[in-house]
């Protein structure tokens, strides 16, 4: 369980000034992954936004991690080419995950603990080493200590992308700290991040243009601290059941993300997701104002998803309050968000 509960998140109008928030994920009874409880559970709100946040993200480039091999760049841009992992063989199979060790360069505080992490990579059928493909990463909710299947191993990315699955870390109970765990802006999820993201590259052949990330409860979390601090990597995000972290890096810039969350989530209070929601329409320009959009699948109908209006070119912005509590999004992750991911330019 979470040792770092905190009270101040109703306080929505405070966390969107600081332009992020926070939440925590413990392993639920069942096995699955549920969030800390929280009395800002409620309705979501489609319209989204409510409380401006004047500055609610710096712009400027931080650079990606020197052990994620990934070059800086400043907000706006982003890295593209190929891989060096192009046109060299590679062994894995598709047909289950493959596991990897690799170190990680952290912060002091963190190097006992995390400086030596697991990630799993799994590529498409048929995989050629001349072709460059997307790459899919996704982290999972607490709980998790060996490969599992994915939302992206479950749908049409499975055959279309390499797919990397992250690993949380057993010593916090299996969650990443990148919530009220490890609410801190020198979080060791980034470096992993990069540090995962450089070997996959130099071991299959990936569209370095076509990086994609998302997540579920504490990978959702994850994934938004990663659309907070590389956005000139990842290419679009999307998550379920999740916020952002109070302390993180300056964000970078504008960055396409689709999100969803239960109208009845007890586990991710709606404060951090409309905070976190708030802060990627200021920073992808868009207005208020929103429109139906067709996530692709049959699970939920045009009406469960609004895309905002106005936004800057190339940087949509996708909310999806669904009904049901703590969840990962189902056929929504799975078709939805490779939908919204392989429709960006």
């Amino acid at each position: 369980m979470s040792i770092h509960r905190r009270s101040a998140f109703l306080f929505a109008g405070i966390i969107l000034a600081l332009g992020c928030s926070s939440t925590s994920d413990a392993p639920s009874a069942a096995g699955g992954t549920a969030g800390a409880p929280s009395s800002a559970g409620g309705s979501a709100n489609i319209a989204g936004g409510g409380a401006s946040a004047a500055g609610a993200s710096a712009s400027g480039g931080a650079a990606a991690g020197a052990s994620g091999g990934n070059a800086s760049a400043g907000a706006g841009s982003h890295i593209t080419g190929t891989s060096s992992g192009c046109g060299k063989p590679n062994a894995d199979t598709p047909k289950d995950w493959t596991m990897h060790s690799i170190n990680v360069t952290v912060d002091a505080a963190f190097a006992a603990d995390y400086s030596t992490r697991t990630y799993f990579t799994r590529p498409p059928k048929n995989y050629d080493p001349s072709h460059a493909y997307p790459v899919t990463v996704w982290g999972n909710g607490c709980g998790q200590s060996a490969a599992e299947p994915t939302q992206i191993s479950s749908g049409p990315g499975a055959d279309g992308s390499i797919m990397v699955e992250m690993l949380a870390n057993p010593k916090n109970h299996n969650c990443y700290s990148a919530g009220p765990d490890g609410d801190n802006a020198s979080s060791p999820e980034v470096p992993y991040f990069d540090a995962v993201l450089a070997e996959a590259e130099a071991e299959f052949c990936i569209d370095r243009g076509k990086v994609f990330m998302g997540g579920w409860s504490s990978g959702g979390w994850f994934t938004t601290l990663l659309a907070c601090t590389r956005s000139n990597v990842i290419k679009g995000v999307g998550w379920a059941s999740a916020g952002l972290q109070l302390n993180h890096p300056a964000c970078m810039g504008p960055m396409p993300a689709i999100l969803e969350r239960g109208v009845d989530d007890n586990g991710t209070p709606l404060a951090q997701t409309d905070a976190a929601r708030e802060d990627l329409r200021l920073r992808n320009g868009c207005s208020t104002e929103t429109e139906a959009w067709d996530p692709g699948e049959t699970a939920f109908t045009t009406t469960t998803c609004v895309s905002y209006k106005g936004c800057m070119p190339g940087f949509p912005l996708v909310w999806c309050p669904i009904p049901g509590g703590h969840n990962n999004g189902g056929t929504l992750s799975s078709i939805g968000f490779w939908k919204f991911w392989t429709a960006l330019p």
